[in-house]
């Protein structure tokens, strides 16, 4: 398929499309017990990896961290971005390797795909309640404007 064909393609395909490529990679994160979030803005997409395993043990952490680059590479970047995070090539990995987790982000990734990944979510969190309004955000009695004594 050629970018002449993308371009022509129906939306909704474009859509499902998109909204497919984002269940493969959840599913893929969690065959190896990684989770992916995005952040989306109207110029770019951030995608996040993010893995636990036991603090100091390396082996574990190189295997973390291949899963993570593995998931990582599955993102389609269609604009200038870099992929950063506890890897091993920085003190982050150092931090990593000691804190018990990997996080790895790739920027510049595709903004349809990033956005279903906003919304795709594991079928528990479907299940769950919504959480009850903070007493913050609740709206207060409207006082009728009159004297003050």
């Amino acid at each position: 398929m050629t970018d002449n064909d993308i371009a022509a393609a129906p939306r909704a395909s474009r859509t499902s499309k998109a909204a497919a490529r984002a269940a493969e990679i959840k599913a893929e994160a969690a065959k190896y017990g990684l989770t992916v979030t995005a952040k989306v803005s109207p110029v770019d997409a951030v995608v996040t990896v993010e893995g636990r395993f036991t603090p100091g043990d390396a082996k574990a952490y190189i295997a973390a961290e291949d899963n993570a680059n593995t998931v990582l590479s599955m993102i389609r970047m269609v604009r200038p971005g870099s992929v950063w995070g506890t890897d091993s090539a920085s003190v982050g990995g150092y931090v990593g390797l000691t804190g018990g987790y990997v996080r790895m982000h790739k920027s510049g990734a595709e903004i349809r795909v990033a956005r279903h990944l906003t919304q795709v979510r594991p079928p528990s969190e479907l299940r769950a309640a919504p959480a009850a309004p903070s007493p913050a955000n609740r709206r207060r009695p409207h006082k009728a404007p009159g004297r003050r004594r």
